[in-house]
């Protein structure tokens, strides 16, 4: 595949950095679709999902481009065949998988490490597909491993850790042990969901409060995968999808101080709260 500029649609969307600039832009090609992350790489995705194509620009790193494909064009693809695809991170409890909602930065793969190194395994870390099955959400696993920024992994498992690189233009490593972050392999079923909340950030400790379904709604809108925005079919089950999963599963708002000593008491309040739901 080569990149060609011509024969792009005009109408595509963009992605933006926190500078405003295009960290990925989406268009078409015919059927096809096209996601352009401007200085690394473009892939062509065929209409139905089922082919991708890659055309890195030269000097692109080989880890950006397995990167950007795993962690950015997977799930973009998995939207159009999946009930649900969110960015999340998702870890096993004893009474079912409980998944972390929000935008990058929150914590998402912090809380799914810490959860993982204490005996929860891990399900997904960055991405979440979710299947529907009658009235019950099945959360499905996506690979081993987990992107943490140097401080949270040192601040979760030591200094003496072995990680890999991600991609050139970030500082987050891949920590794969599955050792210290075991993995789920199969469906587990869903239990609830917990949005992280940045505006009200506490100072210290850690709050957990319910979340209504039409916050849960807008939220989980927000954060879904969506390849193309212009499908008003998909996009219709998309809602229709994201209307039961807020009515039919508990829901909550996770507030906690940005700090490894709280970490303890949030588990404490999640386990807690499983108990009392469960009796």
């Amino acid at each position: 595949m080569t990149r060609n500029h011509s024969n792009r649609d005009r109408s595509s969307r963009d992605w933006l950095t926190r500078n405003n600039g295009a960290w990925l832009s989406f268009g078409k090609r015919g059927k096809d679709y096209v996601l352009r992350f401007p200085d690394w790489a473009d892939f062509l995705i065929s209409h139905d999902g089922k082919e991708v194509k890659c055309c890195p620009l030269p000097g692109t790193q080989a880890s950006t481009v397995r990167h950007l494909f795993l962690d950015q064009v997977i799930p973009l693809v998995l939207s159009r065949r999946e009930a649900l695809v969110l960015h999340a991170s998702a870890v096993l409890t004893p009474r079912g998988a409980i998944a972390f909602i929000g935008q990058s930065g929150q914590g998402k793969s912090t809380l799914a490490a810490w959860f993982a190194q204490i005996g929860c395994p891990l399900i997904s870390d960055d991405y979440l597909v979710l299947r529907q099955s009658g009235s019950e959400w099945a959360a499905i696993p996506s690979y081993p491993g987990v992107r943490l920024w140097p401080q949270a992994s040192d601040g979760i498992f030591g200094a003496l850790l072995e990680s890999s690189e991600i991609a050139h233009y970030t500082e987050k490593r891949r920590v794969s042990d599955a050792a210290l972050v075991p993995f789920v392999e199969s469906p587990s079923h869903l239990e609830c969901l917990y949005f992280l909340d940045d505006l009200e950030i506490a100072r210290s400790g850690a709050r957990v409060a319910p979340s209504n379904p039409r916050d849960a709604f807008m939220k989980l809108v927000a954060c879904a995968f969506n390849l193309d925005v212009r499908d008003k079919i998909l996009l219709r089950e998309q809602f229709n999808a994201i209307g039961q999963l807020t009515t039919r599963l508990p829901c909550f708002r996770l507030q906690y101080a940005r700090d490894f000593s709280v970490l303890p008491a949030l588990r404490r309040l999640i386990v807690d709260r499983q108990i009392k739901t469960a009796a």
